[in-house]
C-alpha cells in the first residue's frame, strides 16, 4: 500500500528523540545551506517534534506510536525499514522517486518492472492492478506507468464505483457479433503494420486488445463481492460504521 498524503512517519512508527528536544528552535544553518523548501520560509520556520507516545513492542522491540498500537502486536512479523530518505520537497517527484527510484517521467514504475519479471497469474486478468482510494494521489497515472517498457506492463486503474475498469462494457445497441467483427479486423490490420516495421509497440497494442476482450467477461466476476462469505467481508472491514 503506497499513502500519498498519509500522517508523517515521526508520528506513527519512527521516533525521532532529538527532533522532540529541539522543538520549537529555529532550522539549524547546516540544514538552512543545503536543503530546498516548498511553501516554508527558512527564516521564520522552526522544528517541530511529535505529541504522540512511542513503545516498543514484539520480542523485536520495534516501536509503534500510540495511534498505531494494533500494528505494534504484530511487530514480530513484519519488516521495517527506517533507512530510506528522499533529496525531493514536493509532492508530485517525491512520489515519482518512491515508485520510480528516480523523480523524472519516462521510468518504469515498481509495479511494471515485477510484472516484466515475473509475468502474471491469470491470462484472463492484468499482472499489474492499482486499486485507488478517495481521489488518488496527485502524481496520477505517472506513478503506474511502465516508462521505456512496453505499455503491456502499465498498471490496469481499478475504480470503487460504476465501471471496475473504464470503457470495458459494450456501448448500449452494440451486439457483441458485431464488436467481434469490428475487433477482428482491427486485429488484422495491426497484425499486418507490425509485421512491417516491427514496433513493440504494435504488439502490446494487440495484446491489450486481446486482454481487455478477456477482462470483459473476469472483470465483473472479479468484482462482486456478493460471492464472498460474510467472514471475509467482516475480515475486510466493509461493516465497520468508522472510516
Amino acid at each position: 500500500i503506497f499513502m500519498a498524503g498519509a500522517p508523517s512517519q515521526v508520528d506513527l512508527f519512527d521516533p525521532k528523540p532529538k527532533l522532540n528536544e529541539m522543538a520549537g528552535q529555529s532550522l539549524p544553518k547546516s540544514v538552512l545551506d543545503k536543503a530546498r523548501f516548498a511553501f516554508i520560509k527558512p527564516a521564520t520556520a522552526v522544528l517541530k517534534g511529535t505529541k504522540r507516545t512511542f513503545k516498543k513492542y514484539g520480542q523485536c522491540g520495534m516501536e509503534f506510536s500510540d495511534v498505531v498500537p494494533h500494528l505494534g502486536s504484530v511487530a514480530d512479523d513484519l519488516l521495517m525499514v527506517r533507512s530510506m530518505h528522499s533529496d525531493e520537497f514536493n509532492h508530485h517527484p517525491g512520489q515519482l522517486q518512491m515508485q520510480c527510484g528516480v523523480s523524472r517521467f519516462g521510468m518504469p514504475t515498481m509495479g511494471s518492472w515485477l510484472t516484466y519479471g515475473l509475468g502474471s497469474e491469470s491470462r484472463n486478468l492484468p499482472g499489474y492492478v492499482v486499486l485507488n482510494a478517495g481521489r488518488g494521489s496527485s502524481g496520477g497515472a505517472t506513478l503506474w506507468q511502465s516508462g521505456f517498457l512496453p505499455s503491456t506492463y502499465a498498471g490496469v486503474l481499478f475504480r470503487a464505483n460504476g465501471e471496475p475498469v473504464l470503457n470495458l462494457d459494450n456501448p448500449k445497441g452494440l451486439p457483441p457479433s458485431l464488436q467481434q467483427k469490428g475487433l477482428a479486423t482491427l486485429n488484422s490490420v495491426n497484425q499486418g503494420r507490425f509485421e512491417k516495421i516491427h514496433d513493440p509497440e504494435i504488439a502490446a497494442r494487440i495484446a491489450a486488445y486481446e486482454l481487455a476482450g478477456r477482462m470483459q467477461a473476469s472483470a465483473p466476476e472479479l468484482n462482486d463481492l456478493s460471492k464472498e462469505s460474510p467472514t471475509t467481508l467482516e475480515a475486510y472491514g466493509l461493516n465497520r460504521p468508522e472510516p
